[in-house]
């Protein structure tokens, strides 16, 4: 659950969901990511309901000049795991393939702030240029799904920081 923030989050690879660490401290914070392979930054707890708890989410996700890559978001409802938890049998993974499960959450009314020259944003999808650092600000207000990720489909890796806020209403 992440009702405050997470910074620093470890990427999950696309075939068997084993996480990409990410360096916490020091100049080079975040993930290195390899070439032509596909991460998912999850956004929240794969056990927890707290995204769609919240009134607004927001992910922030940085990357250095030589990344060429395809950042887009994914929503899903069901649970990564039957009753049990974590020790539950599996049900839809956290690194599972999208389509199935994963459905791109790309409106054409969304507003995803793109910082960094030849880094582009078209509605929810964000397009790396590969010749300027960047950052990217996904704020997603009245979410109603269950669990949400950023899948990023890197041409040409390196290193790549995610993080993210939540923030329920006012009491």
């Amino acid at each position: 659950m992440f009702p405050g923030g997470q910074d620093n989050r470890d990427a999950l690879t696309d075939t068997s969901g084993v996480p990409v660490v990410a360096v916490k401290s020091g100049a080079n914070k975040g993930c290195t990511l390899g070439n032509a392979a596909t991460y998912y930054f999850l956004l929240g707890d794969s056990e927890s309901d707290a995204i769609a708890s919240l009134e607004l989410a927001s992910a922030e996700i940085a990357w250095a000049a030589t990344v060429v890559a395809t950042i887009t978001l994914e929503t899903c409802n069901f649970p990564a795991f039957e009753r049990g938890g974590a020790s539950g049998q599996p049900d839809v993974p956290d690194y599972e393939p999208s389509g199935a499960h994963w459905i791109p959450c790309n409106p054409s009314t969304a507003i995803v702030d793109v910082s960094g020259s030849g880094n582009t944003a078209s509605a929810a999808t964000v397009t790396t240029g590969g010749a300027n650092t960047g950052a990217a600000m996904f704020d997603v207000g009245n979410l109603g799904a269950r669990r949400a990720r950023l899948k990023v489909v890197v041409t040409t890796g390196g290193l790549v920081r995610c993080g993210i806020h939540g923030k329920g209403a006012a009491k």
